[in-house]
């Protein structure tokens, strides 16, 4: 009895596919990044995983060529 308890009204552990999350906001990450900051006197590496929503909030903070969007004024 205990058996047809534990079969009909629990759920098996379904398999849980490694994707990769996004190191931002924990979302699907699409895309992996990698950041190279170089200083006169420090040397930093970046890496990690990036979904398409934050990848502008990374170009933003760190990219130095970063330019924003340009905006069309419609008359």
């Amino acid at each position: 009895m205990f058996e047809w308890f534990l079969k009909y009204f629990t759920s098996k552990d379904r398999k849980q596919y490694d994707k990769p999350k996004c190191n931002k906001c924990g979302l699907q990450s699409d895309r992996t990044f990698r950041i190279e900051i170089i200083n006169e006197e420090v040397e930093m590496t970046l890496t990690g995983n990036i979904c398409n929503s934050c990848i502008e909030d990374m170009r933003r903070d760190y990219d130095v060529m970063w330019l924003p969007p340009l905006i069309i004024k419609e008359e």
